[in-house]
This record gives C-alpha cells, structure tokens and sequence, in this order.
C-alpha cells in the first residue's frame, strides 16, 4: 500500500439492505462488515439516501457502526460534503 495514500469510504445508501452473503439478516450483516471495517481505521462518510415520510434510519444505524460522519441526502449541497470530509480528517 502507498504510505501517502489515505483511504476513505463514502456511502450512499438508504440502509435497507436487501441480500446478504450469507444466511443471516441482510442489515445485522451489514452492521458486522460496518464494524469490522470501523476496526481497520478507515475513516467513513455515509450519505443517507432514504426518501420516504416515515424514515427507517437505517443508513444511519450503519453510520454509528462505521463510526462515520452522517449526512442526509435531502439536505445536501456541495458545502456540505466537501466539510463532511474535512471533518472526518482528510
């Protein structure tokens, strides 16, 4: 790996995972891999694309298990992603 490269993981998704690798629940799946890779160091944006009257929060369920700056989608202008990644350190 490049010492000067620094990685950095966006998501954008409304959390509702629907297929899993395995045999468990989709989400308890994707809030294990979130962890794991919170565990890594990777440092983690999530964009929450949920569109709907009643939010599930899922997306932002993921985000706490990432350890991750959380945006939502709807509120979004360029300003605010550039800040949330230079926020996040980078």
């Amino acid at each position: 790996l490049n010492k000067n490269v620094i990685p950095l993981l966006i998501l954008i998704s409304d959390g509702k995972a629907n297929v899993s690798m395995g045999s468990g629940m989709p989400l308890d799946e994707a809030k294990q891999i979130a962890s794991q890779v919170k565990k890594t160091g990777i440092k983690s944006l999530v964009i929450d694309a949920e569109q709907s009257f009643i939010g599930l929060g899922l997306a932002r369920e993921i985000s706490d298990e990432l350890g991750a700056k959380y945006l939502k989608l709807e509120e979004l202008r360029a300003e605010e992603i550039v800040g949330g990644i230079r926020e996040i350190g980078m």
